[in-house]
């Protein structure tokens, strides 16, 4: 038999004459203990057997599970429990995510220490009584976190890469999660120079840890040089351990400084050796691949050159030069990326040698038995000229007859030769000479002398062309032979000269001298003389040379950093340009700063500019004769502006309790953002937190110590050299399980975000534009009434056809009086007294309401109250639906036309209210308006304890007042308020509310 009910299976077997019974109880509980009794029975008798169950149960629960101390690696905890059949006591712990990590202690013991934990982690435990029957249920779970300690190992995956020559990319990984040992506030990030024997690091701190680390950029370091790197995270107990070094270097850029110790010196007159040591060590920044000598000459004015060699040595001949010329030499630097800066110029000058011929030779007769021979100087000199040697050789047909050499000084460039015989060939030549010896000769000139005594006019001295610089003197001699005496004449460009011209002046020996040359004296020059034999002349070509003219400046590129400036020369000056000097300011206050540029240089780059910023700048050239004026002034401007502001979704990357800024994301309009200030707020929260005042050389910056699901406000500065830009956002972080927040949270948020946290640069102005709008409405209102008042009134039936069709009616609810056959309704306003009376019964009249629902109200009498926004409710009928759009209506009319200003000014409404119901099928009065009326009685008030239906009718006033009382007009007004009505055509009907009692006083509903 089986009892599923009471999970109770008694079973027998036969074994012959033998029976076995079993009772068996599945899941035995305590209830189930007690005595039980097995009985047998047979023909013969019977017998029983009784078994006693004892049911052991597992203790009971543990409960008040609390937390003694904690320290960052044990827990101690205790409970409360009563001890009973407990033979120990299990402490369990785990983390949120873990299994459960038992602790044993004996049973007469409620105390425990975990201990093996980790620091600032959050655990689980509760506790369990174990006995003979098993374990009791585990207690309430109990929360706790240990303390934290300071970080126990270093950042992971420490990388280091170089960006440019001043500039490393520090990457690191946050310190395993078993090694943080709490909430990691931030990084120290150290550097030093690999080649320093020490461990003193340069420390700079990033604040903010993240899931992907954090990195860190080292700006202004020393090019081409190996660093060091170490990191170190710490949070709010202390630094932890610093990583391993990690070593990188700097990119190697063009060298900073020049050659020192420059030196130069002839090594013949077509030669000259230079020599030089290195830039000092820390000024390479880079591996130095030589060295660029560039060298140049002005002595020349027909082969202005300009040259460079490169060389690997500190050493250089160069070769191919001109002889005695002077030349400036400069060395630089240079490196895989560029040449470097050059030395300060040095003059050194070849050496002199042997002159070149003179240019020319000329021979006149001067008489019958003496010539003139004339030369002019070589052109290349090469060194000093220290004489002249002029040859001469007599000829006589094929034979030789003298042979001579006459040696001259250097400034005697003619020699007359006397004493010569005629019909004989005289030929003549010469040479200059230096100190290194005679120089090539000049062309040979021959004449033969006749017996004749006519000499022709002839010039003996040389033309040509001439430069000098202005502002100096000139003679340009004019010598001249000739029998008989020549004339001579003076021309400028074939006008004749007197003896005094300006600063010209004609000698009398023949010769023209110009005083402080100008420029306006360049001109062509002619000496023309003559006898009765013959007539001859030189041309002088003079060049003054002066400074040069203004150069024409423009800008022809820009860049954030970089303004490129091209130039064109209009004039040299007529003298070989030297150089230019080009001045620029950061406008309108920078300093001045001035350049010198090479002389066969038009443009120039103008580097390591701010960006974003405008720039004056004008240039000067240089000759040597002096420098030109100042170019015009050109205003320019950097690329680049102030910072843009970055796409939310880009920017901020919130989580549970921090906030990750991509600082990367920020565009900076081609103009490097120099810093970052960050502040936040919680919503609803007047101060702010400044988290970063002087953010820099970071791409990403996190805050921490953000609360889960909750609003904030953000704000980020960022700053270049064009400005700052402050950006405003408004982020949740996420739930504690990451999830976005609840839908219904953010839009509570957005409602209730006050106006005060909108960004003042947008406030001011929508502020400013709903004021004037608003000025500008009241404006237009004004003026449309004072043109409306300034209309002239219609004429008489104008008047009233148009009031007659705005059906406009006044009611008032009067007490109904008894009517005799004689006595006449009024159809029309125009019947009605001014002075009509209403009979009513003396019994009546103390108790009769007069007019209590003819509300006077004045408009030019500023009132405390006004009308309710909506009807009251007391209106059911269709009678009291007129009387609803009568309150809901309101309209200003113009008063009739022998209304003075005074009255127009003043205007009353009336207002109809039904106090009694009804539900007649008559017709109701039309929907009607608030009508102004003109006032010239003064209102009285009336107390409102009068009748039961009086207090009724007053209740339903649609004007609320500070007492219980009503405002009613005085019925009896004069002639000519009531005139002021003008109700034109309107009918006057009445109707009774009561059919049952005709004799009884009822109100009555007149319609005007």
């Amino acid at each position: 038999m089986t009892s599923s009910k009471f999970r109770l299976t008694e079973r027998q077997q036969t074994f012959g004459e033998k029976v076995i019974a079993s009772l068996q109880i599945n899941n035995v509980q305590v209830d189930d203990g007690g005595s039980y009794v097995c009985q047998a029975s047979n023909v013969y008798g019977r017998d029983q057997q009784l078994v006693q169950l004892y049911v052991q149960e597992p203790p009971n629960r543990p409960n008040d599970l609390r937390v003694i101390t904690v320290t960052s690696t044990t827990i101690n905890v205790q409970w409360e429990h009563d001890g009973d059949q407990t033979s120990k006591y299990i402490v369990q712990h785990k983390k949120s995510d873990g299994w459960w990590d038992p602790t044993e202690v004996d049973s007469n013991v409620h105390t425990a220490l975990v201990s093996g934990l980790q620091p600032a982690t959050k655990y689980l435990l509760r506790v369990i009584a174990a006995g003979d029957a098993g374990w009791s249920l585990p207690s309430d779970e109990l929360v706790a976190i240990t303390n934290p300690e300071r970080p126990s190992g270093p950042p992971a995956r420490v990388e280091v890469r170089s960006l440019s020559s001043t500039q490393l990319l520090v990457t690191w990984a946050p310190p395993q999660k078993e090694h943080k040992n709490g909430i990691v506030l931030g990084y120290n990030i150290g550097f030093v120079e690999a080649s320093m024997d020490t461990m003193a690091h340069n420390m700079t701190t990033v604040y903010g840890d993240g899931e992907d680390g954090g990195e860190l950029i080292l700006a202004d370091l020393i090019k081409f040089k190996r660093y060091s790197i170490v990191v170190q995270a710490f949070n709010e107990v202390g630094n932890g351990p610093l990583s391993e070094p990690t070593t990188a270097q700097t990119m190697e850029d063009v060298p900073s400084s020049y050659p020192l110790d420059v030196h130069c010196s002839s090594l013949g007159s077509q030669t000259l050796q230079m020599s030089w040591k290195h830039p000092e060590m820390q000024h390479w920044n880079g591996v130095i691949q030589g060295y660029v000598v560039t060298y140049d000459s002005i002595d020349r004015d027909d082969d202005i050159e300009i040259g460079n060699r490169r060389t690997p040595s500190l050493t250089i001949v160069l070769t191919g030069l001109h002889k005695y010329t002077n030349y400036t030499l400069k060395v630089a630097a240079y490196t895989r990326i560029g040449t470097g800066e050059n030395s300060k110029p040095i003059m050194c000058c070849t050496d002199q040698d042997a002159p070149g011929p003179p240019e020319d030779i000329k021979i006149a007769v001067a008489s019958a038995q003496s010539l003139t021979v004339a030369w002019s100087p070589p052109k290349y000199s090469n060194g000093v000229l220290l004489r002249y040697n002029l040859y001469t050789r007599v000829m006589k047909g094929e034979e030789e007859l003298n042979h001579m050499k006459r040696t001259l000084p250097s400034h005697h460039l003619t020699y007359e030769a006397k004493g010569l015989q005629p019909h004989l060939e005289y030929q003549y030549w010469v040479t200059a000479a230096t100190k290194i010896g005679e120089g090539q000769s000049s062309k040979i000139t021959t004449q033969i002398l006749s017996t004749t005594r006519i000499v022709p006019a002839k010039i003996v001295s040389f033309g040509g062309l001439i430069e000098r610089p202005w502002r100096t003197f000139i003679k340009l001699p004019c010598t001249a032979v000739g029998q008989p005496a020549v004339k001579r004449q003076w021309l400028k460009s074939y006008r004749a000269i007197q003896s005094w011209d300006g600063n010209l002046q004609v000698t009398e020996n023949g010769d023209m001298t110009i005083a402080s040359l100008q420029r306006s004296n360049s001109d062509n020059y002619t000496c023309h003389v003559e006898n009765t034999h013959g007539a001859d002349a030189i041309i002088y070509q003079i060049i003054v040379q002066v400074p040069p003219e203004p150069p024409i400046l423009y800008t022809a590129r820009a860049t954030s950093s970089t303004l490129v400036f091209h130039w064109r020369l209009s004039s040299n000056g007529d003298a070989p340009i030297t150089g230019y000097t080009m001045t620029y300011h950061l406008y309108p206050r920078g300093p001045y700063r001035q350049v010198s540029i090479p002389r066969h240089t038009t443009s120039y780059y103008l580097n390591d500019l701010a960006c974003g910023q405008t720039y004056q700048a004008h240039i000067v050239a240089n000759n040597k004769v002096g420098s030109s004026k100042p170019s015009i002034v050109v205003t320019t401007k950097t690329k680049g502006g102030k910072p843009g502001v970055p796409n939310k979704s880009l920017f901020l990357k919130p989580n549970s309790t921090y906030l990750r800024l991509n600082l990367e994301a920020w565009p900076d309009n081609d103009c490097p953002i120099d810093r970052f200030v960050v502040r936040h707020r919680p919503m609803l929260q007047p101060h702010w937190t400044t988290t970063a005042d002087n953010l820099r050389n970071q791409r990403k910056f996190t805050i921490t110590g953000l609360m889960p699901a909750t609003e904030y406000q953000l704000q980020v500065e960022g700053h270049n050299a064009a400005g700052s830009t402050l950006a405003d956002y408004y982020f949740f972080t996420l739930t504690e399980d990451g999830e976005e927040p609840p839908p219904e949270l953010v839009e509570k948020s957005q409602i209730s975000r006050p106006f005060y946290y909108m960004d003042m640069k947008m406030a001011i102005p929508v502020l400013g534009t709903f004021v004037a709008v608003l000025a500008v409405v009241c404006t237009a209102f004004v003026c449309l009434k004072r043109k409306r008042d300034s209309v002239p009134p219609q004429g008489a039936g104008d008047t009233r056809d148009r009031r007659s069709t705005e059906n406009q009616k006044y009611y008032a609810t009067i007490h109904k009086v008894g009517l005799t056959n004689s006595e006449k309704i009024p159809e029309t306003s125009a019947d009605i007294s001014p002075y009509a009376t209403f009979p009513v019964d003396e019994a009546q009249r103390g108790s009769m309401p007069m007019l209590h629902n003819l509300t006077l109200r004045q408009h030019s009498v500023h009132e405390n109250y006004a009308p309710p926004s909506h009807p009251p409710k007391m209106f059911k009928n269709r009678h009291d639906r007129s009387a609803q759009d009568l309150y809901g209506k309101h309209s200003t009319h113009n008063i009739d036309d022998s209304d003075s200003d005074a009255e127009q000014n003043m205007t009353s409404s009336f207002i109809y209210s039904r106090a009694q119901s009804s539900t007649s099928s008559d017709l109701s009065p039309p929907p009607t308006e608030q009508k102004s009326l003109p006032r010239r009685t003064q209102t009285r008030w009336f107390p409102t304890n009068r009748s039961k239906r009086s207090s009724s009718m007053a209740n339903t006033s649609l004007f609320p007042t500070s007492s219980a009382r009503r405002a009613e007009t005085d019925c009896s007004s004069n002639s000519d308020t009531l005139k002021k009505l003008n109700l034109g055509k309107s009918t006057l009907w009445s109707r009774p509310v009561s059919n049952n009692n005709p004799q009884k006083h009822s109100d009555y509903s007149i319609a005007v």
